[in-house]
């Protein structure tokens, strides 16, 4: 419990000084008394009753004195142990800060770990991904050449298709987007077909097969073909 102003652990510091003041007066009070009974033992001429008053008035002023101080003590002692139990209270409070101030800071280590291991996965995936658009690139641009040169020699072929009338003569151009084993085959199958007995079937397959390559082509690469 906290207070403010001259209000401290449930009593006030005035009442000490109050308390000292009221023994004060009644110091003086008995004083006065004192003076009266002295006054009254000097008119009746009577020193053996005065000197047994004037003891019995100190020492009843001893008692009070002793009884304040007392009192005073008391306040004291209770206002020490209040304060204890202030400062056991605010040792504990701060001993739970602590505790929660080193939980957090356990906690924001650990998230400052995910974050920092995140980022290094992020970055990883994003030189898998710029490998992988790299990659595409590549082989887009590799299937765009197979393209250009399968056109190219789509164009040659049909020049010298004008130019002889036939295509007994004529090699054909390989497909694009194929591996070297199927154009391997079809080589093969094309040489022992024209070493065949049979050219006049041959040359129809050919100029039907010519005829399909060059209606799939491109837009652009039948542009070319037709210049």
């Amino acid at each position: 419990m906290f207070f403010r102003g001259k209000k401290k652990f449930g009593f006030k510091e005035d009442d000490i000084a109050l308390q000292r003041s009221d023994l004060v007066a009644s110091k003086a009070e008995l004083q006065e008394r004192e003076k009266e009974i002295m006054k009254q033992i000097a008119e009746a001429g009577e020193t053996e009753v005065q000197e047994a008053a004037r003891k019995m008035f100190r020492i009843e002023c001893n008692e009070q004195v002793l009884l304040g101080k007392k009192a005073i003590l008391r306040r004291e002692e209770e206002s020490m142990r209040q304060k204890s139990t202030i400062l056991q209270q605010k040792e504990e409070a701060m001993r739970r800060s602590e505790a929660i101030s080193a939980r957090r800071n356990d906690w924001l280590d650990e998230e400052e770990r995910k974050i920092t291991f995140r980022k290094v996965e992020l970055r990883k995936e994003e030189e898998l991904s710029k490998a992988r658009s790299r990659d595409i690139d590549n082989r887009v641009s590799v299937l765009q050449r197979r393209e250009i040169v399968f056109a190219r020699n789509c164009m040659r072929s049909a020049k010298q298709l004008k130019t002889f009338g036939s295509m007994s003569t004529l090699e054909l151009p390989p497909l694009p987007f194929t591996n070297q084993r199927e154009e391997s085959t079809v080589n093969g199958i094309t040489r022992s077909s024209s070493s065949s007995s049979q050219p006049s079937q041959l040359r129809s397959l050919e100029e039907s097969r010519m005829t399909e390559e060059i209606s799939k082509s491109p837009e652009p690469y039948r542009k070319v073909i037709d210049d």
